[in-house]
């Protein structure tokens, strides 16, 4: 059977449609892998962020355990730092009740001067019963209403009770314009603080506005005073164990123009510092 051109062209035609065919369904093999792998990837890719979700999970949780750690180890850090203001506060009294005399004083006649002070100069009737008073601190000169000068040392005296002391201390009042003044014992930290807070109550009584510590408190119109940070401050915290004994045996007043104790001086309270 002979064929004509038109059919052998038709052959040739179709042969050239089917391998072109057969080309694309090639290439759709090697896309289908292709998407193969790609889809592997991502699933990889996916089981990664999974992981990394589940470790950002358990970083947060150990963060949330060190943050309430913090928060426990500050309050901690509080109390400490409490306890130990509260057993320093303890150790200065200690320190006063076990304190000897002036060798050239007898403890009556420091007790005499004291019952002497209440009657003459505080205006107290009766005098008020206390345990014991006698010198502590360092020896300074003072001067006489007649220009002698003679040395001294305070006096502390130590109440029965809290009741009896604050009678001794608002008896204070009738010593205005005097040369005497009274004032409580407060160990040597809380006193610094006082002295840092001093110049903010006296701007505060200029301004005729009501102020008045409570320990190391300072308040001013019925709040709580918070003085601004100073480099003094970092500075006092700074002081090792030596210097707070050296200060301590200088005696129960600073050197500096501050009231720190119930205590007053030989024959009578010293001079009123402010």
């Amino acid at each position: 059977m002979n064929m004509g051109p038109d059919t052998n062209s038709k052959i040739v035609v179709l042969s050239q449609k089917v391998e072109n065919m057969l080309q694309k369904l090639s290439l759709l093999d090697t896309f289908g892998e292709k998407l193969g792998k790609f889809g592997s990837t991502i699933q990889t890719l996916a089981t990664n962020v999974e992981k990394v979700t589940n470790r950002i999970g358990e970083v947060e949780k150990g963060m949330e355990f060190i943050n309430s750690q913090f928060e426990e180890n500050k309050k901690d850090l509080t109390k400490v730092k409490k306890d130990l203001t509260e057993v320093k506060r303890d150790v200065s009294h200690i320190k006063t009740e076990n304190a000897t005399d002036t060798p050239n004083e007898e403890s009556d006649a420091t007790e005499e001067v004291i019952k002497k002070f209440m009657t003459d100069n505080l205006k107290l009737d009766p005098v008020v019963d206390f345990h014991r008073a006698h010198r502590f601190g360092k020896i300074s000169e003072r001067e006489k209403p007649d220009g002698s000068t003679f040395m001294t040392k305070p006096i502390v005296c130590r109440f029965k009770n809290f009741k009896d002391r604050e009678t001794v201390r608002k008896a204070a009042s009738n010593l205005r314009g005097t040369n005497y003044g009274i004032s409580e014992q407060f160990p040597k930290e809380i006193n610094d603080r006082r002295r840092a807070l001093w110049p903010y109550f006296q701007e505060a009584r200029k301004r005729k506005k009501k102020a008045f510590f409570k320990r190391d408190r300072l308040y001013i119109e019925g709040n709580e005073f918070i003085p601004p940070p100073q480099e003094s401050d970092v500075q006092d915290e700074m002081m090792d164990e030596e210097q707070t004994q050296v200060y301590e045996a200088q005696g129960a007043r600073p050197k500096d123009n501050q009231r720190r104790a119930s205590k007053f001086p030989r024959g009578g309270p010293r001079n009123r510092y402010n």
